[in-house]
């Protein structure tokens, strides 16, 4: 899917208001994942036993996130997914559940921005911009996420995967949705499960 970035950027300081509204109404939405135990797909991929250093996450084992790569221009998968994350700060009011939105686009998404965008959503709101559009791709390949960029004079055109990602403690799995239309009751009782997983219960 490709989300287009252009230099007149009238979408980033409306993104926020856009996910809170996905965010009342997609709980509602149909879910397009099947999996035999969970809603999600399972993975276990040692990369996120780093998650703890991204951004302002408390170094914490018992912490569960949600992360999600986009960037602030987005004009369709990250809205969703804001969206899809603010209703389950809602949904799940657990302080042992954060959530993280990690920029695929350093060079454009400033601290302040990400702050007024990512930070203002709530406390259990946090964002990792990386150094560098490459090391945000480098990063987010090794996560699972693809992330292409292909610029012309005037656009550039940011193509990624649009994944929304619950990791689990310590970062030893990870349960992958692959669609913005989520039962998000569903995405609450794959947290469950994978604390009991997790747990050995």
């Amino acid at each position: 899917m490709i989300n287009r970035f252009r230099a007149s950027r009238p979408l980033r300081f409306s993104l926020f208001a856009l996910a809170l509204g996905l965010g009342f109404s997609l709980p509602v939405l149909p879910g397009l994942l099947k999996s035999d135990d969970f809603y999600g797909f399972q993975q276990d991929r040692s990369v996120w036993q780093n998650l703890k250093n991204y951004g302002s996450l408390a170094s914490r084992d018992d912490v569960y996130t949600f992360v999600m790569f986009g960037f602030l221009d987005c004009e369709q998968t990250c809205p969703a997914h804001l969206g899809n994350m603010v209703s389950l700060n809602r949904l799940i009011p657990d302080d042992s559940v954060q959530f993280l939105f990690v920029s695929v686009d350093p060079e454009n998404d400033t601290p302040q921005e990400l702050d007024a965008v990512i930070g203002a959503m709530g406390e259990r709101f946090h964002w990792h911009r990386p150094e560098t559009r490459s090391h945000a791709q480098m990063m987010a390949l090794e996560a699972g996420e693809v992330v292409s960029v292909a610029a012309t004079a005037d656009i550039k055109e940011i193509d990624h995967s649009g994944r929304l990602y619950l990791v689990g403690r310590g970062g030893k799995s990870v349960i992958t949705y692959t669609s913005t239309r989520l039962k998000l009751n569903r995405v609450k009782d794959d947290v469950s499960r994978l604390v009991a997983l997790e747990s050995g219960s």
